[in-house]
């Protein structure tokens, strides 16, 4: 029998403490002390890591309170802020109206606690300009950049209006209408999903990571649309030779510097819940484009639990109980790769994830899930006129039965 894992020694604590008693590494792991230390350090981690998630609700708001509008540092430019809108890490943002055109758009600047943060500013304008540059119909296009009267810089953009997907899993499970609506109403949230993993797809095309992918930055139109938003975490990684040789999409290279956090060993960047095992260790240098598949891993997550993710050491919907059982495996199979602990583990794209998905809502096989007969014989009689199905059976049976009793007569005697 092969030696448990470091993830297999983990998931005993955890089945432990969900117990009411918490192994010892050396309960664990008596017997190989290097392992033992390693189990240590990586029980150290996920405590810390808890302790970040009990500060950081899945279901966020604005417990400050909405700030004032800012009518007097827009006077002189096109635009005039009329309401507040919504908050982001760094940014608030404000509904107003264009004086020249006279559309209606969102207009976000810097939060008022930070109108000197030379870091966060340039940040800030980095956002303005990969948001700006990256044009697909899952991200909100961006009209203009600008300085109010203070100086500070602000950007200007398409005013969505609509319900983020954390508010729109929130309603899901809180909800309890009829068995057909709600199947309506989960295909709708994984179509909503599939349109968020082609947007990730595309900027990954740019070269471009997001960094902090999560249920509260996805927005959902009232007529269909899907749009990612908050990109202020936003990097540009570059793409490997052979991408730049036969992609079409040009690599996207900022012109704004990054601020000095890129170069911080050890920073933890991305909202908790949602992180990948290399973010909330700070390993900067490993983040990646798998590290956002993870975290559109860990909104699948969301989706079909309701709750965020217990860690960011990955995820096995199949051992939770009680929620595992009222998810469709297949869906708990594609959910469990995409958070997998280690990168080559993971859906190798996002486009890939988006496919899996689709196969799912498509009634065909997954690619993660290796399903029993008896699902196939399902699916197949749902696809094809039952009778045919049985006939086919039968047919099979029968010549299952001939082969073994052909088998049990032997070769004949001389």
């Amino acid at each position: 029998m092969p030696a448990p894992t470091i993830d297999d020694l983990l998931q005993q604590w955890e089945d432990g403490r969900a117990n009411g008693r918490e192994p010892t590494p050396e309960e664990l792991c008596p017997d190989d002390p290097e392992k033992r230390e390693e189990v240590r350090r990586a029980i150290g981690d996920l405590k810390g890591l808890e302790g970040m998630l009990a500060t950081a609700p899945f279901f966020s708001g604005d417990a400050d309170g909405p700030p004032a509008v800012p009518a007097a540092a827009f006077a002189q430019t096109r635009y005039k802020p009329e309401a507040f809108h919504r908050r982001g890490g760094h940014g608030e943002v404000f509904v107003a109206r264009d004086d020249e055109l006279n559309p209606t758009v969102a207009l976000k600047r810097l939060q008022q606690r930070f109108p000197d943060h030379a870091d966060i500013r340039r940040r800030f304008l980095q956002e303005a300009e990969i948001n700006g540059r990256l044009e697909h119909p899952g991200i909100v296009p961006v009209y203009g950049l600008g300085r109010d009267a203070d100086g500070q810089p602000f950007y200007v953009m398409r005013l969505v209006q609509g319900r983020s997907l954390e508010e729109a899993i929130r309603h899901y499970y809180g909800s309890a209408g009829a068995a057909g609506e709600r199947s309506l109403e989960f295909r709708e949230l994984l179509g909503h999903f599939v349109a968020v993993c082609n947007a990730v797809a595309y900027a990954h095309s740019r070269g471009v990571i997001h960094r902090d992918l999560k249920p509260g930055n996805v927005m959902l139109g009232p007529y269909g649309e899907t749009l990612l938003i908050d990109w202020g975490l936003a990097k540009s990684i570059g793409r490997p030779a052979e991408e730049r040789r036969e992609g079409t999409e040009e690599t996207l290279v900022p012109r704004a510097e990054p601020g000095q956090e890129e170069t911080i060993r050890g920073a933890r960047i991305g909202t908790p819940a949602f992180m990948s095992p290399e973010q909330a260790a700070g390993h900067s240098e490993a983040v990646g484009r798998a590290s956002d598949v993870y975290s559109l891993g860990a909104t699948l997550y969301a989706i079909l639990t309701g709750e965020p993710p217990r860690s960011g050491r990955g995820a096995d919907l199949s051992r939770r109980r009680g929620i595992g059982s009222r998810i469709p495996r297949a869906l708990a199979a594609v959910c469990t790769k995409a958070m997998a602990v280690q990168q080559k583990d993971r859906y190798a794209t996002a486009q890939e994830f988006a496919r899996e998905i689709e196969r799912w809502l498509a009634d065909e096989r997954v690619t993660a899930w290796r399903e029993p007969f008896a699902v196939w014989l399902r699916r197949e009689a749902r696809r094809y006129n039952t009778a045919v199905v049985i006939t086919l059976l039968v047919i099979v049976g029968l010549l299952g039965t001939a082969v073994l009793l052909l088998s049990r007569s032997g070769p004949a005697a001389d």
